[in-house]
């Protein structure tokens, strides 16, 4: 029986531009993975193959990491989380990993992480650890919502959201990495050279999304910051409205003109929220798209990276002295084959569905948004008349100065919230377009791989 491995504080070393992956069955059970991923782990092939996954989990994590990723995965949802490992020597290494069920099984497709989550998450599972072992994996669970909570994310799914856009979009060597290279390899088929080509072009389209992709979530909480400006405004104007009635109702008959105007800017007061209130439900749509658009383009960005990787490997498989692949290398090729036929139908299509969405979402924003355009200048109009009505009696001069001003301030403040919510959702709008023309051109470029393949 092998002796327990017990864990040592040294990192084991690998590149940023490293992509490693593994294939397990419904169990967990490891059934392939890369050359990175065995080389990383310190284990033989044949030692990893038919071993629980595990096998490489590090006493550091929590469980209720875990808990939460079978959760997930079993109910048919790709996850993303930290994970410490260990390898055969007690090593440790950080992983960015990202879980997705196929048939038969789950693809975990990792990467090494760099940004700012990666430290909020060291210091966060020992407490969680801790937390485990006195009170029990619903603590835990409770003490890890609590702490993202307080950086800002109310669910799980928004935290793993963006921890995977900033691993990602931090990571200029994975961006840029292109691993296939079937010319060096010294492989002749033209099909392959033509996929190879294709995978030129793809890389290449994908570093563009990925720059458009940074103004659309950077869009998102400037639209929020916005909304929730003219939001706080309106709750004033609610007071601006009673005020003003209340003082027209003291003064009695000598400003009866100005009751019914006051009236009217009630009505028009009513209206205005209305449509705020819509214009905030379509806000929040919005951004709850936007983050739907984050995650599946980043997760099509990892599969396409992973396709790559599948065919540099499957170019690169082991052969015997004659020259033919081993039994481990045609049961890798089949496996590879198999993941790669799976990812090729789905990858990109929720991402387009979703820009798709938003698109049709920021229409309906700037829709609003002119409606609320135009009645503010409505109001605009209803304050002037007030002013000139007042005017003409002595007797109440300068006694609705302060609700004038407070209505002139609410006007001057959303006319430019407005304008510029409008300026940055049609600029939103116009990249979400370009971002589904590039996104149907790699879909494109990885038909015509799978195309070719069929031949």
């Amino acid at each position: 029986m092998k002796n327990k491995i017990e864990p040592i504080n040294q990192e084991v070393e690998f590149g940023f531009e490293e992509i490693f992956f593994s294939l397990t069955d419904k169990k967990g059970i490891i059934v392939d993975g890369n050359n990175v991923f065995i080389r990383v782990s310190g284990y033989q092939k044949e030692e990893l193959i038919s071993k629980p996954h595990n096998i490489i989990r590090h006493p550091d994590m929590p469980k209720c990491v875990f808990e939460l990723l079978w959760k997930k995965i079993q109910a048919d949802q790709p996850i993303v989380a930290y994970v410490k490992n260990m390898n055969v020597e007690g090593k440790f290494y950080w992983v960015l990993s990202t879980v997705i069920p196929i048939k038969d099984g789950y693809l975990s497709i990792r990467i090494k992480p760099q940004s700012p989550f990666l430290n909020v998450v060291k210091e966060l599972y020992p407490l969680l650890l801790e937390k485990e072992k006195k009170e029990g994996m619903k603590a835990a669970y409770a003490l890890l919502m609590e702490k993202l909570l307080e950086h800002n994310f109310e669910t799980y799914e928004s935290f793993m959201v963006r921890a995977l856009s900033n691993e990602i979009l931090t990571n200029r060597k994975l961006i840029q990495f292109a691993p296939l290279n079937i010319e060096g390899l010294g492989i002749k088929n033209p099909i392959y050279k033509e996929i190879s080509r294709s995978f030129g072009k793809n890389s290449k389209q994908f570093n563009v999304v990925l720059d458009k992709i940074k103004s659309i979530i950077e869009f998102a909480p400037n639209l929020k910051s916005k909304t929730d400006s003219i939001l706080l405004s309106c709750n004033k104007l609610d007071y601006i409205s009673l005020n003003m009635s209340i003082n027209s109702g003291n003064l009695g008959q000598e400003t009866a003109s100005v009751s019914i105007i006051s009236r009217e800017f009630q009505s028009m007061v009513s209206i205005i929220r209305g449509l705020v209130k819509k214009f905030q439900d379509n806000s929040i749509k919005l951004r709850s798209e936007i983050e739907i658009i984050e995650f599946e383009s980043m997760y099509s960005f990892l599969q396409i990276k992973t396709i790559e990787l599948f065919f540099n490997e499957f170019f690169n498989m082991e052969k015997d002295n004659d020259g033919e692949p081993t039994e481990n290398s045609e049961s890798s090729r089949k496996n590879l084959r198999i993941l790669f036929a799976q990812l090729i139908q789905s990858i990109n299509l929720n991402a387009i569905k979703a820009l798709e969405k938003s698109s049709s979402s920021c229409k309906g924003l700037l829709d609003i948004s002119n409606l609320l355009k135009g009645k503010i200048f409505s109001l605009e109009i209803t304050k002037d008349l007030s002013k000139i009505e007042i005017s003409r009696n002595k007797r109440i001069e300068g006694y609705f100065d302060n609700q004038i001003q407070d209505i002139q301030n609410f006007i001057s403040g959303n006319k430019d919230n407005i304008g510029n919510i409008q300026e940055m959702t049609s600029a939103a709008a116009n990249e979400i377009k370009n971002i589904i023309d590039s996104m149907k051109q790699i879909n494109n470029y990885i038909s015509s791989v799978n195309k070719k393949l069929q031949n």
